[in-house]
């Protein structure tokens, strides 16, 4: 086994690194589209709750 320095420069490693770019990009956007959707839910249940106190208090 020769362990070379440059083994990323091979095609092996090019692609490689060009798929785990990939698959750290999926996993920001995935995270980034669960925190967004979290605030969201988030966000309509105290809006929910408000609008519960409001209409509860009156009525």
């Amino acid at each position: 086994m020769n362990m070379e320095p440059n083994q990323l420069n091979t095609p092996q490693g090019e692609a490689a690194k060009q798929r785990a770019d990939e698959l750290a990009r999926q996993a920001q956007r995935g995270t980034w589209l669960s925190g967004v959707f979290t605030t969201i839910i988030i966000a309509a249940v105290i809006i929910g709750i408000l609008f519960w106190i409001a209409y509860g208090r009156t009525s």
